[in-house]
């Protein structure tokens, strides 16, 4: 079965790509590709078997631009967030991602932000067009502190250059949990596709301090949101899988 859903994902992200590339150049608000944005993971997740439970999503103000952080430990979670995020979201991808046929592509050419993380340069210029588009265009900005997916699904230290950029542009920054992806995909330590559900709570944002920023503050408000998603995963953990 994970071989015909592979297969089923493989089409239709290709299906999906394609139609992004074509509208693109005409596509100038970015309507098309936010509402493919939708429509992408829908299918993808369709196809998976996954369900999503959001809540928290009270907390968001679909009017404004957050910076969303939340941990990271399986393939399903960006599809997660795409479909569950109440408002326009981007996020930043490493550059290889833009090789991809079709899929890399759509990505390099839409509104996604393009990171080179061997070339510090490119970091900075990550930093200065998501400030641009959370500031021109409103657009949300989705982060993964972690730098990485966790193999072991815990919540591990942020990466203070991936965190960086939350604090850089001084948006509130929204800590997201998710708990049930690493099961969807990472069944017995292999890749396969377990169909189930997964859970994201979207917390209270936090607001970076005011004025100028030094390491013990940027360290101290990196400790505050990656302590908030610990907190909710062990609650939600609880909660939803008794453990």
């Amino acid at each position: 079965m994970t071989i015909l859903r592979i297969i089923a994902l493989v089409i239709y992200i290709t299906v999906c790509s394609t139609i992004g590339i074509i509208t693109l150049p005409f596509d100038r608000n970015h309507n098309i590709y936010f509402w493919l944005s939708r429509v992408f993971p829908w299918g993808i997740l369709k196809i998976s078997g996954v369900k999503i439970v959001a809540t928290g999503k009270e907390n968001i103000d679909v009017s404004r631009a957050y910076v969303y952080v939340p941990n990271h430990s399986s393939l399903f979670d960006i599809p997660v967030m795409q479909l569950s995020v109440p408002n326009r979201m981007v996020m930043i991808f490493k550059k290889e991602l833009g090789k991809i046929p079709f899929f890399g592509w759509q990505l390099v050419l839409g509104p996604y932000i393009s990171v080179d993380r061997k070339n510090p340069k490119s970091g900075m210029q990550s930093i200065e067009e998501a400030d641009r588009l959370l500031n021109e265009r409103k657009y949300s900005v989705l982060l993964f502190a972690e730098g990485t997916r966790s193999k072991d699904g815990e919540v591990h230290e942020f990466k203070r250059g991936a965190f960086y950029l939350a604090v850089k542009v001084k948006h509130p920054i929204v800590p997201v949990t998710l708990v049930g992806s690493r099961e969807r995909a990472n069944a017995g330590g292999k890749f396969k596709i377990v169909p189930g559900t997964v859970y994201v709570h979207y917390d209270k944002p936090i607001y970076p301090p005011e004025g100028n920023i030094g390491k013990k503050e940027e360290l101290e408000l990196m400790a505050t949101v990656r302590n908030k998603i610990i907190e909710n995963k062990e609650r939600m953990e609880r909660e939803y899988f008794g453990r």
